[in-house]
């Protein structure tokens, strides 16, 4: 499998799949986009044309997507073997910061702008701008379709979930509220993992019962990644965790949440 690592600001990771033939990871930093092996072991890098890459998400073509901070307003595309830039996919955006973009179980492109408190879709071939698809009531910075299809979208402390289909707002996942979530995977399991910036925490939910069932990975114990940023569970079902403070990827146990080892451990700068 390959993973790309979803990025804002100047941090690290969000892994979506690419490649059913190998596991790679592509990790935003800063202006670049970097390129490290199943291993961790570094392979590339590229420029993009943004100041600061946001986010990045992979298409049913296997391309990489890369998201603009505000000022840009528009979407590439990038090789997904080679990282080679290909096109812009989308142009003349609404304005402001889209933080993370995630492929629908329909293939359209959904985005949400940070300024707008909107998530608006795109077509997923054409790139073919279609319009605001939901209204939040705060900065969306993570989104991630859940196995029923419905759209799940992290604001601040909240994880708000929307019908897929519709837009139709469902309420928040839990009365839990953490600080500023910034990143958003269900597991092997179905649960909700949530990573908590502000906490330095990974939260779990059962989107079912909209139940918290609390801290799964706890920065102040483990101490091995700070300021955690993004996930992703890999292959085997182990966790990897983003640090956007110290640099590193690290690698946690799918069912306990225990620190196992660091799959990226030379920093690369500040992944997302």
């Amino acid at each position: 499998f390959f993973f790309a690592l979803d990025c804002d600001s100047n941090e690290i990771l969000d892994a979506c799949e690419i490649d059913c033939q190998e596991e790679q990871l592509v990790v935003p930093d800063n202006n670049q986009l970097r390129r490290f092996d199943r291993y961790g072991g570094f392979l590339t890098v590229v420029n993009s044309a943004f100041s600061l890459v946001r986010g990045i998400a992979v298409g049913t073509d296997g391309d990489v997507y890369v998201s603009s901070p505000a000022g840009f307003n528009r979407i590439d595309r990038f090789d997904g073997q080679t990282l080679s830039f290909l096109a812009t996919f989308a142009l003349g955006l609404p304005p402001g910061a889209i933080d993370d973009l995630v492929f629908g179980p329909d293939g359209d492109l959904y985005f949400g702008v940070l300024q707008q408190n909107q998530i608006y879709r795109l077509d997923g071939a054409t790139g073919t701008f279609l319009g605001s698809f939901a209204t939040t009531i705060g900065q969306p910075k993570a989104l991630t379709f859940g196995p029923d299809g419905d759209l799940f979208v992290a604001m601040g402390g909240i994880v708000q979930r929307f019908n897929g289909q519709t837009g139709v707002d469902l309420g928040a996942v839990s009365s839990f509220i953490g600080t500023d979530y910034r990143d958003l995977e269900f597991g092997p399991d179905g649960l909700l993992y949530a990573c908590d910036l502000g906490q330095d925490r990974v939260h779990s939910f059962n989107v079912a019962t909209n139940q918290y069932l609390g801290v799964f990975v706890d920065q102040s114990i483990t101490t091995f990644v700070a300021g955690m940023w993004g996930l992703r569970f890999d292959s085997s079902g182990d966790l990897l965790v983003s640090g956007f403070s110290n640099g590193v990827i690290g690698r946690f146990d799918g069912v306990t949440g225990a620190f196992l080892d660091y799959h990226v451990s030379t920093p690369p700068g500040q992944p997302t």
